[in-house]
């Protein structure tokens, strides 16, 4: 066992050696307008198949500004580049250029304060009538949208249908889209938009509860999530006949078993249905039903882990550390969830040179990175062995810290949103996703929840903090703004926490 161990420490140490001679240098420059002669912080990275290098920079007085990214163990290619700010409205913007190479440079421009011209108004009215509510109180979704920019709010009808409020937000706008959108009397999600005011930032918006009536058939859909333990994993069920589909979301028990009833206002004769999960390996799986009847169910089997060749499986997954709900400076938590027959052998590579050969070490840094984190794994039996790895570091732009050096604990288990923090069920579908996706959960109380968007590399790509009351909710996010990938959702209620795997298609 001594002489298997130290062949594969003698292995990724020259493996390391080998990164060391490889460098990259990018030069990015650009201008960023409407400044008013400030110098404005830029956020600049560049990704080539996961592999991350990124820096900050300031704009002179102009809003010009030139930065070289350099990493000295990692050779890229074609990589796309981003350039992110914190805007006069308090609002993340970025620009990507994927054009460019390492050698002609790339140029990325953005915009300090766009929107704000003569005639721009901050607070903004919509009203209207939802129609066919049988009396009920209808909860409402609000997003005003004006240029990648977004502002979003809820709001409850009367028992008519009627309702009538007022945004007060801190952006300016001029020409926004007025989104409001509902779960209808079928449980799915229906949305209406304009950008015609009615008067000054007046925005009319109506809906019908219950368009074509509450008649439509039910689907029994039921099966079995094999090689699957720990927390309700999401499921996107499809069901489709001729030109009519109802995509809906489900959720199993924490031994993979499921079983709902999707309703729709469509009558099913012999409907095609499927059903999709993202598995162990963040790949989307589906399955196809093999006969069945709306009224006798549909049985579809999936295994979220199924065997690719290999016996065993490396992964882990990075969070910032937390306290409640607060986040903890400088500490990262690596969740380890690595699968193999029998007894595992680990051996992590930091990075910065230091290994480790223990299942969940401790590790600190002296500069905030990022660095290119490996662990590699092997069975007892010596006859398999996987590999992952991953960019790990703090931004240095001063939005978490501008102190220099962090430090890592591996944990084993799959990754929550927080430490011990409650957990809330959830559904979000479809996933994946090519434009829109929707979020529905349940809480307790009127509360403010947050949800956010992240990528792997741990890079917050979309956020917003709303107002919602008790009960039933839903939030429909617009990804298509969002590059191919896989990325992590987390909502956050007073209630507790709620994290997913997405992926955009």
């Amino acid at each position: 066992m001594k002489r298997l161990k130290f062949t594969f420490l003698l292995l990724a140490s020259l493996l390391v050696s080998q990164m060391a001679f490889s460098q990259t240098r990018i030069s990015v420059s650009g201008t960023v307008a409407n400044t008013s002669g400030k110098s404005i912080a830029l956020f600049v990275m560049a990704e080539e198949n996961r592999v991350i290098i990124s820096d900050s920079v300031l704009t002179d007085s102009t809003g010009k500004y030139t930065i070289t990214l350099t990493s000295n163990n990692v050779t890229m290619q074609r990589p796309s580049v981003s350039a992110t700010l914190l805007d006069c409205n308090n609002m993340m913007q970025s620009a990507m250029d994927s054009s460019g190479t390492p050698f002609t440079g790339y140029k990325i421009d953005l915009d300090y304060c766009r929107g704000t011209g003569s005639g721009s108004f901050k607070d903004v009215t919509v009203f209207g009538l939802v129609s066919n509510n049988s009396g009920n109180q209808i909860p409402l979704q609000i997003e005003i949208s004006e240029r990648g920019v977004k502002w979003s709010d809820s709001v409850i009808t009367d028992n008519r249908g009627s309702y009538n409020t007022t945004l007060k937000t801190n952006i300016s706008w001029s020409s926004p889209t007025i989104t409001v959108s509902m779960l209808d009397c079928n449980n799915r999600g229906v949305s209406a938009s304009t950008s015609t005011t009615s008067g000054t930032a007046r925005y009319n918006v109506n809906l019908d509860y219950c368009k074509g009536g509450s008649s439509g058939s039910q689907v029994l859909v039921y099966g079995k999530v094999s090689n699957y333990t720990g927390r309700g994993l999401p499921l996107t069920v499809t069901i489709s006949e001729g030109t009519n589909s109802v995509i809906d979301s489900i959720i199993t028990d924490s031994s993979g078993n499921y079983r709902a009833v999707v309703s729709s206002n469509y009558t099913w004769s012999q409907p095609k249905v499927e059903v999709s999960l993202i598995d162990c390996h963040d790949k989307t799986v589906t399955e196809k039903s093999n006969g069945g009847s709306p009224a006798m169910g549909f049985n579809i089997d999936l295994d979220y882990c199924k065997q690719t060749g290999k016996t065993c499986k490396a992964n882990f997954v990075v969070r910032q550390a937390m306290n409640g709900r607060t986040p903890v400076p400088y500490q990262v938590i690596i969740y380890e969830n690595s699968r193999g027959n029998g007894p595992l052998f680990y051996f992590w590579d930091f990075g910065d040179g230091v290994t480790s050969i223990d299942k969940t070490p401790k590790h600190s840094y002296s500069k905030n990175g990022p660095y290119y984190v490996c662990l590699s794994i092997r069975d007892s039996a010596g006859t398999c062995t996987d590999t992952i790895c991953d960019s790990i570091g703090i931004n240095s732009n001063g939005w978490v810290s501008k102190k220099e050096g962090f430090s890592i604990s591996v944990v084993n288990g799959d990754a929550p949103s927080s430490i011990d923090e409650k957990v809330i069920y959830a559904s979000v579908f479809p996933n994946p996703s090519n434009d829109n996706m929707t979020v529905r959960w349940n809480q307790s109380n009127a509360s403010q929840v947050s949800v956010s968007i992240s990528d792997l590399a741990g890079r917050v790509v979309y956020a917003n903090q709303s107002n919602y009351s008790a009960g039933n909710q839903q939030l429909q996010l617009a990804t298509n703004n969002l590059e191919s990938g896989t990325y992590v959702l987390t909502l956050e209620t007073e209630d507790g926490s709620y994290v997913q795997r997405i992926m955009k298609q």
